[in-house]
């Protein structure tokens, strides 16, 4: 048997075109991580069929390839545009080798095992997105492992690419896609798709408005590399309870996890409005069965107030359907909105909180036959909590992932040490499974929620005041205010006694030879931010002929005479002071963890 195989497609159409604005958000996230990590591949494997031989696989895998365009879509990214090239000949190298199946349970087990590792690899940009293996046994095919790029398919999208080969190798033909890639990228180019860009991007802005800049608003722990680490829970008690909680409620099960994740991290945190980022498939009616990467970030305001777990859930649920509504969007423009509210905020925007449910056909199931209480808590015995790898960069503070394993829900939770240490990771994730578990049976007012989390709440020190707009260090907000002052000039940061209800309450004040007006001091203040979350912008900045002889009484500031006075925000929003690059974002994350 041959090592391997070429697989052909020849006479398909060629095409070029803007990339979608799927490609383009994920393609910004490879940017981040870099563009030789292979964080973001995905694989799959799929039985092969006693009556196949390799060219019967060969021949399927061949049609495969000539009917959804992404898996023969190459990228190039220039003149700061993504774009992607449909190639409609060429050739594919397939890996044909023996299953290995020493020191594993069984085949299935090592075929998942060698699909990993072939996930692993890098996926050019310029090359097709899409590696195959053909494993065998006794000399017949008997696996197929596939890993794709995420810039071809998300989860739905790989799902549906392995149903179809899953079809041709049974010897049928399934429908051929009615829409490929690049349809949809000129759809989105269409009048038709700005409006719907539009519409979910009012939604993003009506939301920002009315979140705190980042409930991670305190000062970061020392870590050790991995900085960026997994952890994952395997509840068969979550299951049950959440299932049972959802019917009580009359929710999904998908909420009442939501839900608990946001209230474990608001008391975590000591926030009572925690946004979390929905990972959102957008499958509608018309990308329902379009094999590309359409997934997209919603966001959602969960609304804790004291109030019964119940309630939370029951406002998390209708946000929550308001949210995966308004995940698709031209990412370039959501940049440019989010870059702007940062500079209005005067503070780091880093939402940082994720959530992706990607359990199939379970989210909305109503079980006929619902666990007792007493069987939920023998099934939480069995709970058990494992570390699973870990990374140096991710543009992520908390990112739960809930899947199913067998009869247990899987809690993965990857956490950035540096604000959540590892020790805290495993309470939040006994937390959230204690908030689930309760809910089955109870309505759990507030007072019983704060006893069934039992998570540690972070300490912040006597230096640190909270606005209107979360917690600030305030020697930690001095000491960049006056870094960033020029020679001879003396400043000094305070919380306003009566200050506004949005924005972080300070006021900034300087005195000195005059060096750019409030609008470049404000921009300034706000690029040195670069990722820190436990400093704010003053909200008005005054300008004195003279400054006090100390500077850090306030009472003494507000008796000098006043040259000029304003919030330093520019009527036309944002600069190119503020970037929303990738790359540029990248550097910044590296920079402050080498200055931790």
């Amino acid at each position: 048997m041959p090592n391997s195989l070429l697989v052909r497609v020849t006479d398909e159409r060629t095409v070029e075109a803007e990339a979608t604005w799927g490609q383009r958000a994920i393609w910004s996230c490879i940017q981040f991580m870099g563009e030789h990590d292979p964080y973001f591949n995905a694989g799959r494997v799929l039985p092969v069929p006693q009556r196949c031989g390799l060219t019967d696989v060969a021949d399927a895998l061949g049609e495969l390839l000539r009917r959804h365009e992404t898996l023969r879509t190459v990228f190039e990214f220039a003149d700061s545009t993504l774009r992607q090239t449909v190639q409609g000949s060429g050739e594919l190298p397939v890996a044909v080798e023996p299953l290995s199946t020493a020191g594993h349970a069984s085949a299935d087990a090592a075929a998942w095992t060698r699909m990993y590792q072939l996930a692993g690899l890098v996926l050019p940009v310029h090359e097709w997105p899409v590696r195959i293996a053909v494993l065998t046994e006794a000399d017949r095919p008997r696996f197929v492992a596939v890993v794709f790029s995420h810039l071809a398919v998300d989860h739905t999208g790989a799902e549906l690419v392995m149903a179809d080969l899953a079809e041709l190798l049974a010897g049928r033909r399934p429908p051929l896609p009615e829409r490929q890639p690049v349809d949809q990228a000129a759809y989105e180019r269409s009048e038709a798709g700005h409006a719907t860009s539009e519409t979910a991007l009012r939604h993003w802005a009506r939301t920002l408005r009315n979140i705190p800049a980042s409930i991670f608003d305190y000062r970061t722990h020392d870590t050790g590399s991995p900085r960026f680490r997994r952890t994952i829970m395997y509840s068969e008690a979550v299951t049950a309870a959440a299932a049972a909680a959802a019917v009580r409620l009359r929710v999904t099960s998908s909420a009442v996890l939501l839900a608990a994740q946001a209230l474990v991290l608001g008391r975590y945190t000591g926030h009572d409005v925690v946004p979390v980022q929905l990972i959102c498939a957008n499958r509608d009616a018309e990308r329902e069965r379009l094999v590309a990467t359409v997934a997209g970030d919603g966001i959602v305001r969960v609304d804790l107030a004291e109030d019964s777990f119940a309630r939370i859930v029951r406002r998390t649920f209708l946000a929550g359907v308001g949210a995966y509504r308004f995940g698709y969007y031209d990412p370039e423009a959501a940049w440019r909105m989010r870059a702007a509210e940062h500079l209005a905020r005067g503070a780091v925007l880093g939402i940082g909180v994720y959530f992706n449910d990607v359990r199939d056909g379970v989210t909305s199931a109503v079980p006929t036959d619902p666990a007792d209480e007493r069987t939920i808590r023998r099934l939480a015995a069995g709970t058990r909590i494992e570390p699973a790898g870990g990374w140096d960069l991710m543009d992520a503070r908390v990112f739960l992932t809930v899947a199913t394993a067998g009869a247990a829900t899987r809690l993965s939770m990857l956490c950035d040490t540096a604000y959540v240490p590892t020790e805290d990771v495993v309470a939040l994730l006994h937390g959230i499974e204690r908030v689930v578990i309760a809910a089955a049976t109870d309505d759990l007012t507030a007072e019983l929620t704060s006893e069934a989390i039992g998570v540690p709440s972070v300490v912040r020190g006597p230096d640190w005041v909270r606005g209107p707009n979360g917690w600030v260090d305030l020697a930690g907000t001095r000491a960049l205010w006056r870094d960033l002052l020029p020679d001879a000039t003396v400043g000094g940061v305070f919380l306003a006694e009566d200050p506004a209800p949005t924005g972080s309450g300070l006021v900034g004040y300087l005195a000195g030879p005059p060096d750019g007006d409030l609008h470049d001091l404000h921009e300034a203040f706000v690029a040195a931010l670069g990722e820190r979350t436990d400093v704010r912008a003053p909200s008005r900045y005054v300008r004195c002929a003279h400054g006090p002889d100390d500077p850090d009484d306030r009472l003494a500031w507000e008796k000098c005479p006043v040259l000029a006075e304003g919030t330093g925000r520019r009527a036309d929003g944002p600069t190119d002071r503020l970037s929303v690059d990738p790359a540029v974002r990248r550097a910044a994350w590296v920079a402050a963890d080498d200055g931790r």
